[in-house]
């Protein structure tokens, strides 16, 4: 087989392995806007579920320890706080400052001091 066959072979394979990639990145995106719209209106339980579903995309899109995926669960955790979901809050904005090596913001910092009880 030629490199020039064997890279035609590849193209019909990468080809739908990037599209899939890109359709996932596009419902992210998509996720995360209806998220915070639904923040912004006030309906934070709406805006849970819908990032608990960016989160999903994405871990698959970019795996566990990814900074997108840290920046996914500050926005969970720290709306669930203003649901009275201090306990999964917690849990949540840990994980962030873990996933993001501890740079997650003063912000997110505070509001976990605040939850403990610090």
């Amino acid at each position: 087989m030629t490199y020039r066959m064997l890279a035609i072979a590849f193209l019909f394979v990468a080809a739908p392995l990037v599209s899939a990639q890109q359709a996932d990145e596009r419902e992210l995106d998509a996720t995360h806007r209806k998220a915070n719209e639904f923040y912004k209106a006030g309906k934070y339980t709406a805006a849970i579920t819908e990032w608990e579903r960016a989160l999903a995309l994405a871990r698959k899109i970019y795996g566990p320890n990814h900074r997108e995926v840290g920046i996914t669960l500050t926005n969970i955790g720290g709306t669930r706080t203003r649901v009275d979901d201090f306990k999964r809050a917690e849990e949540e904005l840990t994980e962030a400052i873990r996933i993001l090596g501890g740079v997650a913001g003063p912000v997110t910092k505070y509001v976990l001091d605040k939850l403990r009880g610090d």
